[in-house]
């Protein structure tokens, strides 16, 4: 999705957790662990999410945090603790005041796990949710991005 503000500005968002569960459909809260004040490489976070009456959470952790790429690895808690999925935005400057924001979802959890999943959060068809849930989570990205003031970095 093309955004009409500096590719900085877009990663100061989208390298924000905490920010981006306001922007996100299923998101619904983020907690930084383990006394993490910032979201570098490295730093694990608690995803709280939900769809309707359904509530579940995950554990985090970015892999990737640059001027181009933000990435995490997403687990199932303990006790399953097992990969579930990774997310990944992409940021390509198309100019100063304007970018491309990509932003990709692997799904990693072994076949055994995808019934427990469904009941867990209630979707049948993930990898067709996640695609609408990206659809919605950059539109409402480019809306907030737009309105902020451009950084004074030159970004």
């Amino acid at each position: 999705m093309e955004i009409e503000a500096g590719a900085g500005d877009v990663m100061r968002v989208v390298s924000d957790p905490v920010q981006m569960a306001h922007l996100g459909e299923e998101i619904h809260e983020v907690r930084l662990l383990g006394g993490a004040q910032d979201a570098a490489v490295g730093v694990r976070f608690e995803g709280i999410n939900r769809l309707g009456r359904r509530r579940w959470n995950t554990i985090c952790t970015i892999t990737d945090r640059d001027e181009t790429r933000f990435g995490y690895d997403v687990r199932a808690p303990k006790p399953l603790d097992l990969s579930i999925s990774r997310w990944q935005y992409d940021i390509r400057p198309l100019g100063t005041d304007r970018c491309q924001v990509t932003e990709t979802n692997w799904i990693k959890a072994p076949v055994w796990f995808i019934p427990l999943a469904v009941t867990i959060t209630g979707t049948l068809d993930r990898p067709h949710a996640n695609l609408r849930h990206i659809d919605s989570t950059l539109q409402r990205l480019k809306t907030f991005v737009e309105k902020l003031e451009p950084s004074s970095s030159g970004d």
